[in-house]
């Protein structure tokens, strides 16, 4: 991997930025429990990342740093009530975040 890129909170709103965007909507109530998860600053440097980053450099960033990050069950559970969080911020909790949820407990 190299040296490390990105710190737990940039790489924690890395992970909730991609749940976000899971069923195309990138909606205010979850750009504002990402904020107050992670802060204004490294919410706007991480989206910006993001959006450059392709699919194939997401995946292999979610890989390299989940080790480290999320090494245990209960930090993999705490990253999981997190997203479920994420996911309920804006009343509805679609099909397809449902399935980034299970595709993020077995990929974690």
């Amino acid at each position: 991997m190299g040296e490390i890129k990105y710190n737990a909170k940039e790489f924690l709103a890395m992970l909730l930025i991609y749940g976000a965007n899971a069923d195309m909507d990138f909606s205010e109530p979850e750009k504002s429990k990402i904020k107050e998860i992670v802060g204004n600053h490294i919410f706007e440097k991480m989206v910006a990342e993001y959006e450059s980053m392709s699919a194939k450099e997401l995946f292999t960033a979610i890989n390299d740093y989940k080790g480290i990050y999320f090494p245990t069950y209960h930090r993999k559970q705490e990253l999981m009530h997190r997203m479920k969080q994420l996911f309920e911020a804006d009343g509805d909790f679609s099909e397809m975040e449902e399935g980034l949820m299970k595709v993020l407990d077995k990929l974690m």
